[in-house]
């Protein structure tokens, strides 16, 4: 997912969520942290959406990944300062666990 490849073919890729986004909630107002997606190629993404989740993921024997805050810093998914916070956070704390040891 970081590396933006296709889980499918290693494709360039854009992100597929796997939760529903749209319909109300929009992509860029919403946090990402916590949901799950996949990295698919356009060609791949756009099948994903025509067959339906459970039957691409069953036919492909792929599945997706929750999204932390360090993945969606690095994609540039929606609620761009909120994100900025939770990764200076989580950048503190790792910090800390290693000094710790």
């Amino acid at each position: 997912m970081e590396h933006r490849k296709c889980a499918i073919c290693n494709d360039k890729a854009e992100v597929h969520h796997l939760d529903a986004v749209g319909m109300g909630r929009d992509r860029n107002d919403i946090v990402h942290v916590g949901m799950n997606a996949i990295a698919l190629c356009r060609k791949h993404h756009i099948q994903a959406h025509n067959m339906g989740k459970n039957e691409f993921l069953k036919q492909y024997h792929v599945y997706g990944i929750i999204l932390d805050s360090y993945l969606c810093k690095i994609l540039n998914l929606g609620r761009k300062a909120v994100y900025n916070e939770l990764f200076e956070r989580d950048k503190q704390f790792l910090q800390l666990e290693e000094v710790r040891e």
